[in-house]
């Protein structure tokens, strides 16, 4: 993906990791790169606003999660670094989207 957006864009390219487990892993390279080039397509757009919130972090222990709100989407993300993080359970992007709901209305 990271190549791809790069070759397609330019520039340096940063392609966060979702909230899923090696469950949903796909069968073949052949269906990457359908997905990857599907990605990219979608990603041919203009942009509607123009405004971005301030990003905010908050860490607790070894845990630091980020989030920066674009026009209607907001952009989260959680990290362990410099620790290795494992794939989160998919409960979590549940969760998280859930509550996301109550405080977005």
């Amino acid at each position: 993906m990271k190549k791809g957006y790069e070759h397609e864009f330019g520039g340096d390219a940063c392609v966060p990791l979702g909230i899923l487990g090696h469950e949903l892993d796909l069968a073949s390279q052949a269906q990457n790169n359908k997905i990857i080039n599907q990605t990219i397509d979608s990603a041919k757009f203009k942009t509607q606003d123009t405004l971005a919130s301030p990003l905010v972090r908050v860490k607790e222990g070894t845990a630091t999660a980020s989030c920066q709100i674009f026009g209607d989407t907001a952009f989260l993300s959680f990290s362990l670094a410099p620790n290795t993080t494992e794939d989160l359970p998919q409960e979590l992007g549940r969760i998280v989207s859930e509550k996301a709901k109550t405080l977005w209305t």
